[in-house]
């Protein structure tokens, strides 16, 4: 959409219980990035780039890595948490499930003004597993990086999934 930018995501599924969406934005200078989530979820705990939800009977994780910036959780309109990062005319913090109907929801927003090329890479954990168990790794300076989650390691270049060999 901005000439001289390419904005290119990946989305890996490693079982169930792990998704990582990559985010890779190349070009020259400083930009404004945005990233927002939105998430049907009954409770919220955490802060900054760490959130973890409640929705039903099971637990998401959400752990963003980026480039500093500033970042919060608006429900119904309403900021939660964090810093006031969007001056917006339309509230956030809703889902429309049908045409007509809105229910609170958290939307999570993170923002900041880094030099290009960067990367944010989010990571959705679900049930019981901890977050920190992954341990995510890049390799070089392209979109290819490999992250090793317990005794299961996967290994994703130009967004293509590969096993390793072994």
């Amino acid at each position: 959409r901005w000439p001289g930018l390419l904005h290119q995501r990946a989305l890996i599924r490693a079982e169930d219980d792990l998704w990582i969406v990559a985010d890779w934005i190349q070009g020259t200078g400083r930009h404004t990035l945005r990233l927002s989530w939105l998430i049907n979820a009954a409770e919220a705990q955490g802060g900054g780039t760490r959130w973890t939800f409640r929705m039903r009977e099971e637990r998401m994780c959400l752990d963003l890595q980026a480039p500093p910036g500033a970042s919060a959780l608006y429900r119904a309109g309403e900021r939660v948490a964090g810093d006031d990062v969007e001056a917006s005319a339309v509230p956030l913090g809703w889902r429309a499930p049908a045409y007509l109907l809105r229910t609170p929801a958290y939307h999570y927003l993170y923002r900041s003004q880094p030099g290009l090329p960067t990367r944010l890479i989010s990571r959705f954990t679900f049930g019981e597993l901890d977050p920190s168990a992954l341990r995510f790794a890049w390799e070089g300076d392209g979109p290819g990086f490999t992250a090793a989650f317990l005794e299961v390691t996967v290994t994703v270049d130009d967004a293509h999934l590969a096993h390793p060999p072994g």
